[in-house]
């Protein structure tokens, strides 16, 4: 089922290389908070992985590199408990997408807000 956007809204996303939650709490404290992702990558290593008889040209190439978006909505409906759809979207520093996750997201009962952990366990190299 589809909402509209005024039935929820973004509060904020994060990038980071690891989490931890409370059990007790449920808060959760983010480690190693990322503003920027970028890789010393040797063009000749690249070159050797192109010539691999596996290559695919069409895909990208990616370097393993393990981390979490932790997302946050607010529910404004004033309904509890309701479903809505996202899409996530990854581009690169042109704006090139990378890839696409499409969610079904859903409040829980009584709850004014969704916070959802994206592992992402690698990033797709784009330029050099």
């Amino acid at each position: 089922m589809h909402q509209n956007s005024n039935q929820f809204q973004f509060i904020w996303s994060v990038l980071c290389q690891d989490y931890s939650l409370d059990q007790g709490t449920n808060n959760i404290s983010l480690h190693k908070v990322l503003e920027e992702v970028s890789f010393d990558v040797k063009m000749d290593e690249v070159d050797k992985l192109k010539n691999n008889q596996n290559f695919d040209p069409k895909k990208p190439i990616t370097l393993p590199f393990k981390s979490y978006l932790v997302i946050m909505w607010k529910n404004l409906n004033p309904q509890s408990g309701f479903e809505f759809s996202v899409k996530i979207i990854l581009k690169d520093p042109e704006g090139k997408i990378l890839t696409e996750q499409p969610a079904q997201l859903a409040f829980q009962p009584g709850k004014e807000r969704l916070r959802i952990i994206i592992t992402i366990d690698g990033m797709p190299l784009t330029k050099s």
